[in-house]
């Protein structure tokens, strides 16, 4: 009745996500089991096809490896939060509580926000005419790069400055 009990607050859990639709996913396990639980919106966050999830979460020590595979692609380490994998721009946040013998972990997948965050800073940082950063962004990189002259190693600068640019750039765009 306990294992049942358990079983059904998972679904229930996994039911009130579901009609939240808030993307979140949340596992479970425990040291004498070989065996993940899991919401069903985790696979879904992971990319998963219905075999891989019941491979990975039959077998705790690889969703384990899985796990520490997303935690060698950070995007912001400090704030929890990890590219999915190499070749999709898909981000998720991952929060993880061990208590004891057992652990509860949250995957929230963040991919518009990241996604939203760049496009703000891109638009900031890059002058949508010429492609060029802007006035800020080349300081902010010029700073980064003085501050750590041994990742430079070797540079040259450009500055090139045109008389009546605004008179050419009102008539011509």
């Amino acid at each position: 009745k306990m294992v049942k009990s358990l079983l059904d607050t998972t679904d229930k859990l996994s039911y009130a996500l579901d009609l939240a639709e808030i993307p979140i996913g949340v596992y479970e396990y425990s040291q004498g089991m070989d065996r993940v639980r899991y919401t069903k919106r985790l696979p879904q966050i992971l990319g998963l096809s219905k075999s891989e999830t019941k491979q990975l979460m039959a077998d705790k020590a690889l969703f384990i490896k899985r796990l520490d595979e997303i935690h060698t692609r950070p995007f912001d380490a400090d704030e929890g939060i990890y590219q999915l994998d190499e070749h999709n721009m898909r981000y998720v946040k991952i929060e993880h509580m061990a208590n004891g013998p057992s652990a509860l972990g949250i995957l929230l997948d963040i991919t518009g926000t990241v996604l939203e965050k760049k496009r703000i800073e891109q638009e900031r940082d890059e002058d949508i005419l010429t492609g060029l950063l802007t006035r800020r962004a080349f300081y902010a990189q010029m700073d980064g790069l003085f501050a750590a002259p041994e990742q430079l190693q070797h540079a040259a600068m450009l500055m090139i400055d045109t008389d009546n640019l605004k008179e050419i750039n009102d008539n011509f765009g």
